[in-house]
């Protein structure tokens, strides 16, 4: 089988959802304008990749000097042997007994996983994809990963990665922590709650005493100090997928619990011919006279109800993008549910154990409000709800599936 396309064509789920199903093995090479990413199948699992940037094994030796697990000089020592020997990397290092079978298999697909996904958020490229009988992997060091979870993932990558980016513009940023010392030693290392989200004060901080972070957010908040840059937390958290802590930091804004360090110096543009200034400045002057009609417009049709009901504009407009992103977020948990019931010939009990059976993630089951999704059996047929940012029911926040599953 050959399949090679353009992405615009045929969209990157549905190139691995169909390797995925037919069970096919072979190569998927992607190119995009910047990089080219290989990406390796087993029987329609993903086992390996590499990008045209960082090889697959110079990737997991950096990741286990970086996290501590494996000292320079050694990874030297290793290195040198496979040069001699053409093992693998992770083969080597097992044979040593420098890193547990587990260790590697975690680091693995943590390595798979941060090459494969910003490809999700391509815009552009060109995908080959070339059937083999059999692909030659680790298979003593790596647990193949199955690509319908891999692809639940993707999708929401997909659906929250515009919201994430309004705040969140690049590597380079820097953020620090707001709150002060004090509070800092009040803060704990739990789950979320079923009673809402957390409150705030007039200020817009969240009071210390009930200031609650996931072990996920605890990671990424101690480690977030004013210096270090997104791509420096990519690089060190790398048990976490480069979307998972940008999601995260994106969380941590709305919560007021960070702030973005300022001090670049804004680019200026440089001034314009002298020719072309007359024609700028009348361009403008229609640009302003179309605006401020466009205002009033928005003045008459929105702002006044929206002042009418004591509700900001802004706050509107990101309640409404939350909205977008919540019901984004129980689609994916209506795909679970499915998921699991092809498994297990029956619905789940609760959220949690589809977050046990790998199906979701542990804030999957919030709403960016930070509150539960309530989920409701009807025998064979379940409901998912959700909430406004005021913790009510929104009747466009409820997915329910009154028909057999299959």
């Amino acid at each position: 089988m050959a399949l090679e396309g353009t992405i615009k064509d045929f969209n990157l789920p549905d190139i691995f959802q169909l390797i995925s199903l037919q069970q096919k093995s072979g190569v998927l090479v992607l190119k995009g304008t910047e990089e080219v990413i290989t990406v390796y199948f087993h029987k329609g699992m993903i086992v390996s990749a590499d990008s045209s940037k960082a090889r697959l094994e110079d990737r997991l030796g950096f990741i286990l000097v970086k996290s501590g697990k494996l000292r320079q000089e050694k990874l030297n020592e290793c290195l040198q042997e496979q040069k001699e020997t053409l093992k693998r990397l992770g083969s080597i290092l097992l044979k040593h007994k420098l890193i547990s079978r587990e260790e590697m298999k975690e680091v693995l697909i943590s390595v798979i996983s941060q090459k494969v996904y910003p490809v999700f958020r391509w815009e552009e490229g060109e995908y080959h994809f070339s059937q083999e009988e059999d692909i030659d992997y680790d298979n003593d060091s790596f647990a193949p990963i199955k690509t319908d979870n891999f692809l639940m993932e993707a999708a929401q990558i997909m659906d929250e990665w515009p919201l994430i980016k309004r705040k969140l513009t690049g590597f380079d940023q820097v953020f620090k922590q707001k709150i002060d010392e004090e509070q800092l030693s009040k803060i704990t290392a739990s789950s979320s709650d079923d009673t809402g989200a957390l409150p705030t004060g007039t200020d817009g901080t969240i009071p210390a005493s009930i200031i609650e972070l996931t072990q996920e957010e605890k990671k990424i908040y101690d480690l977030i100090d004013g210096k270090r840059t997104t791509r420096d937390l990519v690089e060190e958290l790398y048990d976490l997928s480069e979307f998972e802590i940008f999601r995260t930091i994106y969380d941590l804004l709305e919560r007021n619990l960070v702030v973005p360090v300022e001090g670049e110096k804004p680019i200026v543009p440089a001034a314009p011919p002298k020719k072309k200034r007359l024609y700028l400045v009348l361009k403008s002057a229609v640009y302003a006279l179309l605006l401020t009609v466009v205002f009033y417009v928005i003045f008459l049709t929105e702002s006044g109800i929206t002042g009418f009901l004591g509700i900001s504009t802004e706050d509107a407009y990101v309640s409404s993008i939350n909205r977008g992103a919540s019901y984004n977020r129980l689609e994916k948990l209506s795909y679970a549910v499915k998921l699991f019931y092809l498994n297990h010939n029956r619905l789940p009990e609760n959220l949690d154990e589809l977050l046990r059976a790998g199906l979701i993630g542990k804030k999957d089951k919030v709403d960016p409000w930070g509150r539960i999704y309530a989920y409701v059996r009807h025998g064979d047929r379940f409901s998912l709800i959700g909430y406004n940012k005021d913790g009510i029911m929104d009747y466009d926040l409820v997915i329910t599936v009154d028909q057999p599953l299959f």
